[in-house]
């Protein structure tokens, strides 16, 4: 009546090991990339791709949209990352900030509010701030100052982009960072998640 039945897919479970050989680039994601296909991934690639963030930004907490994303020993993860896993991490770091409009120079990273895609990650309950959550979370982790540095960036974000919508909500798209994403994103910078 309902055709012939089809065996049920077997999800894979992924842990701190595969984290850890997936960012040193010893390994691949569930979807079977290695760390040099996520470097070549290009602003819109970082925006319409959902199942890489999880690997990009390795967490303690599973992910409700991709349930093969590996769930890691944060202490575990950071005592065993490697020198290289550092570099990889920063450099898909850059890449992800740099696809939300952000830039580099000497006094740290900076939010560039009026670069195009800065508009199109600051709407109301956009998907970047569980994104952002599990970058100021694994930074916490193994570099605490630069994820206190971002955290502050953001927190200047969510401050103009209030403005944004008191001032000027008819011409821009409503830009609101609710508390409650200010305050997940607080507790994630300081490794409290």
């Amino acid at each position: 009546m309902f055709g012939t039945a089809a065996s049920p897919t077997l999800l894979r479970t992924f842990g701190t090991d595969d984290a850890l050989a997936f960012v040193e680039g010893r390994g691949v994601d569930a979807a079977g990339r290695t760390i040099e296909d996520y470097f070549k991934f290009d602003a819109d690639k970082w925006e319409e791709c959902h199942n890489h963030v999880q690997w990009a930004f390795p967490s303690h907490i599973m992910s409700r949209f991709n349930l093969e994303a590996p769930v890691v020993d944060m202490e575990d993860f950071s005592n065993r990352l490697s020198a290289q896993g550092h570099v990889n991490i920063k450099q898909l770091m850059s890449n992800y900030l740099n696809s939300l409009g952000w830039f580099e120079d000497k006094g740290g990273w900076h939010a560039d509010l009026k670069h195009e895609r800065a508009e199109r990650w600051l709407s109301p309950y956009n998907h970047n701030y569980q994104r952002i959550s599990r970058l100021l979370n694994l930074l916490s982790w193994i570099d605490a100052n630069l994820a206190i540095e971002l955290l502050n960036e953001f927190l200047t974000v969510a401050q103009e982009a209030s403005k944004w919508v008191m001032e000027d909500h008819f011409k821009r798209p409503m830009a609101v960072i609710n508390a409650e994403t200010v305050v997940y994103w607080s507790k994630a910078a300081i490794g409290k998640l």
